[in-house]
């Protein structure tokens, strides 16, 4: 069975998923699966599964269609998530036309949550890690002042990047499987053109630098990251 919520008050998204899983009295702590992390080899499993006992999983799919890769996934899943006895929560920010029509044709509840006057968006924090690989520097800093002013900890987004960074190293010395998602592999093999193998060890010994000069009191996060961003 198949559930869309969208729209871009996201925290309303959220809630109506809540009460949708009550309503079907569904565990309240659905098994989640992330953007561009999402695999085909996950979906297929998840829609075969059977419920052992009464209670039907459920399964939360994050911002799927945010990523070519994995919206081109799940639109030649749709007919495979909507026939299984698995519960699949569709939560996005933004639906195209063409997409939310493929949707609606096989779901079985589509809710839109429309931002208020004075709304603020939820910020995407892996759009900090798009920008890191596009290596822009103008573009991740605009992004990271975005995230900070929408309560994003500077811990938070310093995480994320040290995360990418790492697998730029991962990927840029392969020797055999890497362990990450075919599509933030494949991601990350194509930002290696923007990036030698020493500058890439030089970022990440940086962001480990900016951690520590914060936790020994000899700098702030916020201008550390910043300064470190600024001369990407």
């Amino acid at each position: 069975m198949l559930y869309l919520f969208y729209g871009e008050d996201t925290k309303n998204s959220r809630l109506l998923i809540s009460k949708e899983v009550h309503r079907l009295s569904l565990s309240p702590e659905l098994l989640q699966l992330e953007g561009e992390r999402i695999t085909e080899e996950e979906l297929e499993t998840l829609a075969r599964t059977r419920p052992l006992f009464e209670e039907s999983p459920g399964v939360l799919l994050l911002f799927p269609f945010e990523h070519k890769e994995t919206k081109d996934l799940v639109e030649s899943k749709l007919t495979d998530l909507a026939s299984s006895e698995t519960h699949f929560f569709i939560l996005e920010r933004e639906m195209e036309d063409e997409a939310l029509n493929l949707i609606k044709a096989t779901a079985e509840k589509v809710a839109e949550s429309k931002g208020k006057p004075g709304f603020k968006k939820e910020f995407n924090i892996f759009s900090l890690t798009d920008a890191l690989l596009e290596r822009d520097k103008k573009k991740l800093w605009v992004l990271y002042r975005e995230a900070l002013s929408s309560s994003i900890e500077p811990e938070e987004a310093h995480r994320i990047l040290l995360w990418q960074v790492k697998n730029l190293g991962l990927v840029a010395g392969e020797k055999g499987p890497t362990g990450l998602k075919p599509f933030v592999e494949g991601k990350t093999k194509r930002a290696l053109s923007k990036f030698s193998p020493t500058e890439i060890k030089e970022l990440l010994q940086r962001l480990v630098d900016v951690q520590v000069r914060a936790r020994n009191g000899r700098g702030e996060f916020e201008t550390g990251l910043e300064k470190l961003i600024l001369t990407l």
